[in-house]
């Protein structure tokens, strides 16, 4: 396993994970499938420049100076050949990142992360590159990675609305409601017509239980965004946890006049019919997007769900 040692040596210890993740020989270590298998591409060494004038540009490896001739290709083609001395004006940092950026492209978020990590470590300062790290890694399952890249630096950064934002994404998704609840009320005072951010935290305080307090919220949002689905959608769910199924079907049913989000919309709206006991609507409406089978086995759900009032007491919760 000479090639990992090889690479350390020439372009310091962030770049193991170049090897790690197989991108720099075109195989994937990791053993899966899908996108990240063909991700031998960046910008990087001579083409770091074009970069640098187009974010977006991608360079494969095989086109870096020098790779094709020591033997790149071959290493490409075959992960056992002996990897080929990297180019000597490698621009280590515009790889990291726009490697990084081409497995975001290719949603394979765990790479992304990990380019995005070896990328931050490097560059300490770069708030982008951090929002970027925590986005990817809760995207890829792990948002307590993204809590703890960018809690430490709210304070430094109290202005960065897409600092705020991500936080309180990552925040959601790893569970801690009341961190999240409060990021979005500091991120609402830099942009306070910001739609989404009331969404969110009319989310937060739904994961808290605190249904009541959500509806003003939400109706916040609605307020600027009269029409949004997302809205919408959230505000009918929180009325239905609080017990409220009319408000929760008349917001669906407001939902369903707009042109995007019908799946998710009609499906929310069977969960309504269904936790008040109109199953027979409840699967109208459902079968009109999923198979006869699931279909079934969410209308046993919502019955037992009904069965057993601490289930039902404990989802509102």
């Amino acid at each position: 396993m000479a090639r990992p040692t090889t690479l350390r040596t020439r372009t310091g210890t962030a770049l193991a994970v170049l090897i790690a993740a197989g991108l720099l020989s075109g195989c994937n270590t990791t053993g899966t499938s899908g996108p990240g298998s063909d991700m031998a591409a960046a910008s990087t060494g001579g083409a770091a420049a074009a970069a640098a004038q187009a974010p977006g540009a991608r360079t494969p490896i095989s086109q870096l100076p020098g790779w094709a001739k020591n033997g790149g290709a071959k290493a490409a083609a075959d992960p056992q050949a002996p990897l080929p001395p990297m180019p000597d004006d490698l621009d280590v940092d515009s790889f990291l990142k726009n490697t990084a950026r081409f497995a975001e492209d290719e949603k394979n978020y765990e790479t992304a992360a990990a380019y995005w990590s070896s990328y931050y470590e490097r560059n300490p300062g770069d708030v982008e590159a951090a929002v970027a790290l925590a986005r990817n890694a809760r995207l890829a399952g792990q948002p307590q990675q993204g809590v703890r890249v960018l809690s430490p630096l709210v304070s430094r950064s109290s202005d960065d609305i897409a600092l705020h934002e991500e936080l309180a994404r990552c925040q959601l998704a790893a569970g801690a409601h009341e961190g999240a609840l409060a990021t979005l009320n500091a991120a609402l005072r830099i942009t306070p017509g910001d739609w989404s951010l009331y969404s969110k935290k009319g989310v937060a305080l739904d994961k808290l239980g605190r249904h009541d307090e959500a509806a003003p919220v939400y109706e916040e949002g609605l307020k600027r965004a009269p029409d949004n689905v997302v809205l919408l959608n959230n505000y009918a769910l929180s009325r239905a946890l609080a017990g409220d199924a009319q408000k929760a079907e008349a917001l669906l049913t407001r939902a369903l006049e707009q042109p995007r989000g019908q799946v998710r919309t009609r499906q929310n709206l069977a969960l309504v019919y269904g936790l008040t006991g109109r199953f027979e609507e409840a699967s109208q409406i459902a079968r009109q997007d999923l198979p006869e089978a699931v279909v079934a086995h969410n209308l046993k759900v919502y019955r037992e769900m009904l069965s057993e009032p601490d289930r039902w007491q404990a989802l509102r919760r």
